[in-house]
């Protein structure tokens, strides 16, 4: 059995009291831990998005089948909380609720996920990380779900709680998610809508140099030594590029919610809610939260070739009108994001921030034909 992240459990010989759940790790390292008892509901913290995942998520109701489990390599285990963990979790959710388990992705900011609820309602989500940096983050997080609840952005969680609980950092949060909701793989119109509404609700004029971002350029623009030598050259051009159009410039931009995929969206009967804020910007131009959706389903869904992606990119550009802001947001962006795992700087973060360097010569030759056309 992989053991990552397993710290919130009870280390107990005596389990024949605990309860019982199916637990699978998948290619990638991601574990999960689904209740033997309303598997149903209890795979909705599941969110796949190869075949076989999909195939488990939807065929769930066969997992008591040795055979079935057997295919998907899925064990039987007892497990249980900390009493500490149930202990807040009980102050806020009462007795007698259910829980499934996701252990994290792999990273220098992994945390754990656990969906809470009782019968078919989903009450809630726990996310617990034990780092300094996992604190931060959840305390930003915070911080931002509080903004943006207060200037009325609709469909967001609301902090329910934050903060330590023995040596985990520990944070609550509502949802409108529910049994059936649906993830939305294409970017459309509900997309559309959240991040039209996130600017018109949060959007103020500030200086360029005032902003989070800027404090990201920067760090890219004196770390570029950290990457391939081949995108060295390329990326402090695109960065003083990007300095050239907006130092000492006033910005109108707005929150973005910086980790904008399908698998931090949902929606539930018609209602698109939209969660995990921990990456968000309260000042970038609004279609950020389109290229990171984008690029993000073309890498990690269809795990597009890095040829690929560009020549998606540049079918996209063929078809849009104002193209000169829309490339230099997504140069921008491509900055912004190579310094984000840069400055992340775990396990696989440098390969990460190299493959999106490659995108951005891409998109550079872009910008380069089309002033050429012009």
């Amino acid at each position: 059995m992989n053991v990552q992240n397993r710290y919130i459990l009870k280390n107990n010989i005596d389990t024949a009291s605990m309860p019982l759940f199916f637990t699978f790790t998948n290619r990638e390292g991601k574990m999960w831990s689904i209740p033997y008892k309303n598997t149903s509901i209890g795979f909705e913290i599941y969110e796949p998005s190869g075949k076989k995942g999909i195939l488990l998520k939807k065929y769930n109701c066969l997992l008591k089948s040795s055979v079935f489990r057997l295919f998907f390599k899925i064990e039987l285990e007892r497990i249980e909380l900390t009493d500490s963990l149930m202990n807040i979790l009980q102050r806020y959710y009462g007795e007698n609720f259910e829980y499934s388990i996701f252990y994290g992705t792999p990273s220098v900011d992994q945390k754990i996920t656990i969906q809470i609820y009782r019968g078919n309602s989903i009450l809630g989500y726990c996310k617990i990380g034990q780092s300094m940096k996992v604190q931060k983050l959840f305390e930003y997080e915070a911080s931002m779900l509080e903004f943006l609840n207060k200037k009325g952005v609709k469909n967001i969680p609301e902090k329910t709680f934050e903060g330590r609980v023995g040596k985990e950092n520990v944070f609550l949060q509502s949802t409108q998610k529910q049994k059936g909701a649906r993830t939305l793989h294409s970017f459309g119109k509900h997309h559309r809508m959240f991040i039209q509404e996130l600017y018109t609700k949060t959007h103020e004029k500030c200086k360029f140099e005032n902003t989070r971002l800027y404090k990201y350029i920067e760090f890219l623009n004196k770390n570029t030594g950290k990457l391939d030598v081949i995108y060295r050259k390329s990326i402090l051009k695109a960065v003083k590029s990007i300095m050239d159009v907006y130092s000492n410039q006033l910005v109108d931009w707005g929150c973005v919610h910086g980790d904008f995929t399908p698998w931090n969206t949902c929606i539930n009967e018609n209602i698109f809610f939209v969660f995990d804020f921990e990456y968000s910007l309260k000042n970038a131009p609004s279609d950020f939260d389109y290229w990171h959706f984008v690029l993000q389903t073309l890498i990690y869904e269809k795990k597009l070739s890095y040829d690929k992606i560009v020549n998606y990119i540049k079918n996209l550009f063929s078809v849009t009108a104002s193209k000169e802001e829309k490339i230099r947001n997504l140069i921008l962006y491509l900055l912004y994001i190579i310094s984000f795992y840069l400055m992340r700087g775990g396990s696989g973060d440098l390969e990460i921030a190299g493959f999106r360097a490659r995108i951005l010569l891409g998109v550079m030759e872009l910008e380069k034909r089309l002033e050429e056309e012009q």
